[in-house]
């Protein structure tokens, strides 16, 4: 009960912490007290250990990293184990004699080695080559680490066994005390000196700023329902109207700082509205999402409440457009929306879905009066080139490039012909695809520049990015939002004598 509450709240301290996984060694103990199995048939025992075995193989191959682990889903392959190893206490069964083999021995005698090297092996692979290994990348770290393996099992741990089995305990005791002590103290030097930064170049440092949060443009419900939002820009004066809207997920958070420069460089007053895994439509939601989908719909709403009641005249919706209605890549389908209150979607249903949802906020919106821009998305990268661009950087080699612009097409044919076919006719609407900047004359995308990489992940832009590669683009935006608010604050300041519909004469810039 423990491990699974653990897992629920805190999965990374239920894996690597002792209390939630205490019942599995418990388990193991367990089994020395039982009576051997001596009066059970040979052919039940075999039955079983075949069986105990499959499902450890099972187990091991059906459970990913996003299976919930340890929990519930620990059960499987520990009870499967415990049954193997009580079967074969009384005399060994087929599988158990297949697992006695030498070589299956020798794995086993060097397990705790083998697992000791793996996982520094594999962090630094991926600190080097990104979150995801290439087929040679990974062969080399698996040999690597059963290299390292062995020789830390033949030179280290086997003489160790071996030196210190006559040693009083007082002095084991002692020894594993140093040795932690010494790890600590290294750990709070490392910590204290910032994790050493002048090991890497300064150039390297300041392009691995991380930007303003994204958080800083995130804002809740009941923030929304009092009227206060994150600003874009100058402060909103509380007599008048914002001059633009930011409306999306986090893909409009990642957007925020360039907004905010822009809206400051036209003098503009302008609102975001984010929230992260939400897409700007209200009536839909991500039946996978269960609560937070619910918490979407409460949010979507508020939001074009504060519309109707700030009478904004220009809104801009920015989301991952794609994920909604076609999955992760890695093939998960919890991100696919329905409308709302329905319990399963899947792809077709979610295409339809989209194209239902943004037809009905684009009604209301022109119902308004209102101005608005729908973006499409930034390429999303098959790792994260954050990374990448760092160790290019480090490296002084040339920045790399991430997917091509066919498969970024591919990836977002549905998603922007939705939104073409949405906006189509309609007066006031337009999109803008912000992909078209991000990609060199072979057809391969920016990851980034000297200044830094162009993305926070796989999919979110970086400040750097946003500034770079789309400020052009968003300054169009910004610059019809200007114009738009210049006239509209002439006419307010219509001179004296002037007749209704007079302007002002607008200053030179």
């Amino acid at each position: 009960a423990l491990s699974q509450y653990s897992v629920t709240h805190n999965s990374s301290a239920a894996f690597f912490l002792l209390p939630s996984r205490a019942w599995e060694m418990l388990l193991g103990g367990i089994i020395c007290f039982l009576p051997e199995p001596q009066h059970v048939r040979r052919s039940v025992l075999e039955l079983c250990s075949w069986c105990s075995l499959g499902v450890i193989v099972i187990a091991s191959v059906l459970y990913t990293s996003s299976t919930p682990f340890p929990g519930t889903a620990a059960l499987v392959p520990c009870m499967a184990t415990a049954l193997l190893i009580y079967c074969n206490s009384a005399g060994l069964t087929a599988p158990a004699n297949l697992l006695a083999r030498r070589p299956v021995v020798l794995v086993g005698l060097m397990s705790y080695s083998l697992y000791l090297w793996h996982w520094p092996v594999l962090a630094f692979s991926h600190y080097w080559f990104g979150n995801e290994l290439g087929v040679a990348a990974g062969v080399a770290a698996l040999g690597v680490g059963i290299v390292l393996g062995v020789l830390s099992w033949k030179f280290v741990e086997t003489p160790l066994r071996h030196k210190w089995k006559d040693v009083p305990p007082a002095r084991v005791v002692g020894a594993a005390v140093c040795s932690a002590l010494l790890l600590v103290t290294i750990a709070h030097f490392v910590d204290a000196q910032g994790g050493l930064p002048n090991r890497i170049p300064e150039h390297v440092r300041m392009a691995a700023a991380p930007g303003r949060s994204l958080q800083e443009f995130a804002v809740s419900t009941e923030s929304i329902k009092q009227g206060h939002l994150p600003v874009l820009g100058t402060e909103v004066d509380e007599n008048e109207s914002p001059d633009f809207l930011v409306w999306g997920d986090s893909h409009a958070m990642a957007l925020g700082d360039c907004f905010d420069n822009l809206a400051r460089d036209h003098q503009l007053s302008g609102v975001i509205a984010a929230r992260t895994a939400t897409v700007p439509i209200p009536g839909v939601w991500r039946p996978g999402y269960r609560d937070h989908a619910a918490e979407a719909l409460d949010w979507n709403q508020a939001v074009l409440d504060y519309v109707r009641e700030s009478k904004v005249k220009n809104v801009v919706l920015v989301s991952r457009w794609a994920v909604n209605i076609e999955g992760r890549p890695d093939g998960s389908f919890e991100t696919l929306i329905a409308e709302e209150g329905a319990a399963t979607t899947n792809i077709q249903s979610a295409r339809s879905t989209l194209a239902k949802g943004l037809n009905r906020t684009l009604d209301e919106l022109q119902t308004l009066g209102i101005r608005v821009w729908v973006l499409k998305q930034v390429p999303l990268q098959k790792n994260n080139p954050r990374f990448a661009v760092l160790r290019s950087l480090y490296s002084n080699a040339d920045v790399v490039t991430g997917v091509t612009l066919a498969e970024h097409l591919a990836r977002q044919k549905h998603a922007n012909d939705i939104i073409d076919q949405q906006i189509s006719g309609r007066r006031n609407v337009s999109s803008l695809d912000l992909s078209t900047a991000f990609f060199d004359a072979d057809g391969h995308s920016l990851l980034g520049s000297s200044h830094g990489p162009y993305y926070r992940d796989d999919d979110h832009l970086s400040d750097t990015g946003a500034q770079e590669i789309l400020r052009p683009m968003l300054a169009a935006i910004t610059m019809e939002i200007s114009q738009s608010a210049t006239i509209d604050r002439s006419s307010l300041a219509m001179p004296a004598g002037g007749q209704p519909g007079d302007v002002a004469a607008k200053p030179e810039e």
